[in-house]
């Protein structure tokens, strides 16, 4: 049985081992009135719809509403074909999942502390995030990352190939990024500006191990 992919063990993994810590951030956002005052005139724009970047694809028959609005044209049929292995494949599924793990992921940043991901991103990453965490440790410097608003999400790609099976999300979110010396001084980013981040995340079967695991995180 195919119970180990990635959105079945992040279902149970994420909301017992993430509930508490995601919901730290938000709560801290609701408490601070004067960081909400100070920034929600900066977060009324319209949401950004992506620009379209497929064109002429068709469409398969049974593809529901649902799927053409968060799912890219020319990943509808390789989605179909994952469903035939097991029906649970739904955009949905795959967005919320991944959503959970994007979320996490910037918590482990923040914290500089990777536990709570280690499980679910393959060892490559790991390591390029324990090396940047050891340069911020190293530097004496806290990063933080406060996302404002989640603008859009979507399935960009499917690729099922002969050793492996490839899922590639897109997130644009409004975030405050800035770094802190020990002293409290900033060194880098902005405490009171608002930007847009794009960031795709993959994620990768092995299908051997039938494991689903983040491979890849790039940042725009």
């Amino acid at each position: 049985m195919l119970i180990d992919l990635f959105f079945i063990v992040l279902a149970v993994f994420l909301v017992i081992k993430l509930k508490t810590i995601l919901g730290e951030e938000y709560d801290d956002l609701e408490k601070d009135e004067s960081f909400r005052k100070q920034k929600v005139k900066n977060i009324d724009a319209e949401i950004v719809t992506p620009k379209p970047t497929h064109h002429n694809v068709q469409i398969p028959q049974d593809t529901s509403p649902e799927e053409k609005n968060i799912i890219a044209p020319d990943a509808i049929a390789a989605l179909h074909q994952l469903q035939q292995i097991n029906p649970i494949f739904t955009a949905t599924n795959i967005l919320q999942a991944s959503e959970e793990v994007f979320l996490a992921i910037n918590k482990a940043y923040t914290t500089k502390n990777i536990d709570a991901i280690n499980a679910f991103i393959q060892p490559e990453l790991a390591k390029k995030f324990l090396h940047t965490i050891d340069k911020l440790n190293t530097a004496k410097h806290t990063p933080y990352s406060l996302i404002v608003r989640m603008i859009n999400k979507k399935i960009n790609s499917i690729k099922i190939n002969e050793s492996s099976n490839d899922i590639e999300v897109i997130f644009n979110s409004e975030r405050i990024n800035y770094t802190l010396d020990e002293k409290g001084n900033l060194v880098l980013g902005n405490k009171d500006s608002i930007i847009e981040v794009t960031e795709i995340m993959t994620f990768s079967q092995n299908k051997q191990t039938f494991e689903w695991k983040l491979s890849k995180i790039e940042t725009q």
